[in-house]
């Protein structure tokens, strides 16, 4: 008889204790704005050993995640990480809404997310996550708990925090660039508690003066970047109540320590973690640095990294305080984009790609070969080409094809220009079709009424001069990190790379629940 129960036992204690086990209370997704895998090693050796250094020490670490595009915004590779899709299928190409207005032309409007059909709390913005049109990691899991786990998202900026939160979250919250306060949308059922209002520490700091980035270890940056300056910060970084200096503030690393104080603020009013159904918080912080920083490696830079160090450590400490390590999943993971920014000298160096140039060399082309005038309406800084629908559909003897393979057989001929590629033959693919990995990328970067007429591929090595046009920040892909930590995670480093848009199946596969996407 007793031979006979033993394999019973055997089993009873591998699915029931074990299995329980490996069932976290909480799961804090955790995305980093330009955590770089290369700043990161050359930081690691001066960082505690009870933030970053411990993450990486007790958790599964994969140290060479690739983003899937050669440039993406903060805000398209939130999409990414989130979903595990690209823009064709997310419908998130940007932080700004792309609309081709009547003749083709192109104009930047509002947020991507902007709803009219739900207000503000303590906000003027009128956000929604409706115009997110694939699931993310956080539906999944409230539809796996069955709605009965809460989501909250936090972030300095609207966008990220509602596509991290998805459309099942209790709430996602932000940082107004007017009063500085955390606010929210009346799209979520949550609204704005009390130990929100009373967590608005950034605003509370504000009202009493300013908040001051100062540099943590001046003479470490000075050994550091031996052929920069002695260390010091490029300039005094004193973030104000004015609407320019709020929104540098969002983008700095000194809004970390707010983004941890409100998650503790929320973890312990929502009672995140407290019953048996799963619940998910996901966090927002930046490795980066603001616009007006320097672009390239500057103490400032290397400072972020302190500061991430310091939020991550704190954000440790609670979740030991509070749950430990078993009831836990931590997945820490960068954006896999670093901003890039070009100087004059940088211009007077290199070759230089001009979009304005492009446009107006195009349209003398395009006018002595159709007797049409201003045909290109518009060459982005990406190499993103639009046309003048209208003038193109005025003339029966024309094709919009045959105008876009025009332009493109002339652009080959251009100093700076590797590849063209017109949208009707991104359009014209069939399923099975085997195609370029250029072209893959042009067509699922953006959605179809929003993709260019031709696709210019700028040659590598070539700057692009934007000429007397104010710079928009642009972003350049660099290697990340993603770390699991908790709930049955053993300590392993996995260097094979990872694209971008797998970390959110492996995060479910830990979960055992459905990813994103197939």
């Amino acid at each position: 008889m007793k031979d006979l129960l033993k394999p019973l036992v055997v089993l009873l204690s591998v699915c029931s204790p074990v299995a329980a086990q490996q069932v976290p209370k909480l799961v804090v997704l955790l995305t980093v704005d330009e955590f770089r895998t290369d700043l990161y090693e050359a930081m690691a050796p001066h960082l505690s050993e009870s933030g970053l250094a411990r993450l990486t020490r007790e958790g599964r670490v994969y140290d060479a995640v690739i983003h899937p595009l050669a440039t993406a915004d903060p805000v398209a590779s939130e999409a990414v990480l989130q979903t595990g899709t690209l823009g064709l299928t997310s419908g998130i190409t940007g932080r700004r809404a792309v609309v081709r207005k009547e003749g083709g032309k192109r104009s930047r409007e509002g947020s991507i997310l902007e709803d009219k059909n739900y207000i503000g709390y303590a906000t003027a913005d009128r956000l929604s996550p409706l115009a997110l049109r694939a699931p993310v990691l956080a539906d999944r899991l409230s539809q796996a708990t069955h709605g009965l786990g809460q989501v909250f998202s936090i972030a300095p900026c609207a966008e990220e925090a509602i596509i991290a939160g998805g459309h099942e979250a209790q709430a996602a919250y932000w940082l107004d660039d007017s009063t500085a306060r955390w606010v929210s949308s009346t799209f979520y059922p949550a609204g704005l508690p009390w130990y929100i209002s009373k967590s608005s520490t950034v605003a509370t700091r504000l009202d009493k003066g300013s908040i001051t980035w100062q540099a943590s270890d001046p003479a470490l940056y000075a050994s550091l970047l031996p052929y920069a300056s002695n260390g010091a910060f490029s300039s005094d970084h004193i973030y104000t109540r004015a609407f320019s200096s709020v929104q540098d503030l969002k983008h700095s690393p000194v809004v970390n320590e707010y983004v941890i104080r409100l998650a503790e603020a929320v973890i312990e009013g929502a009672g995140l973690g407290s019953d048996a159904s799963v619940d998910l918080l996901a966090l927002h912080l930046t490795a980066g640095t603001p616009p007006g920083v320097p672009a390239g490696i500057s103490p400032e830079l290397l400072d972020s990294y302190h500061l991430l160090d310091r939020a991550v450590g704190e954000l440790m400490d609670l979740l030991d305080r509070k749950f430990g390590r078993g009831e836990v999943l931590l997945a820490l993971t960068g954006n896999g984009m670093a901003r890039q920014e070009l100087t004059r000298n940088d211009k007077k160096r290199y070759p230089t790609f001009s979009p304005e140039r492009c446009r107006a060399i195009t349209n003398m082309y395009l006018h002595a070969k159709y007797g049409i005038k201003g045909l290109v309406t518009e060459v982005t800084d990406r190499g993103e080409l639009y046309l003048d629908r209208t003038l193109v559909e005025k003339r029966d003897d024309l094709s919009l094809a045959e105008v876009q393979d025009a332009v493109a057989s002339f652009l080959l001929e251009m100093a700076g220009v590797s590849y063209t590629i017109p949208d009707h033959t991104l359009r014209d693919l069939h399923p099975g079709d085997r195609i370029g990995t250029a072209r893959l990328t042009a067509l699922h970067s953006a959605l179809p009424s929003h993709r260019a007429d031709v696709f210019v591929g700028i040659s590598p090595g070539y700057v692009v001069d934007q000429g007397t046009e104010p710079a928009q920040p642009s972003y350049a892909p660099m290697p990340t990190i993603f770390i699991l930590w908790g709930a049955g995670i053993e300590p392993e480093v996995i260097s094979a790379p990872l694209d971008l848009r797998r970390v959110a199946r492996e995060i479910s596969h830990v979960l055992r629940i459905r990813p994103p996407t197939p």
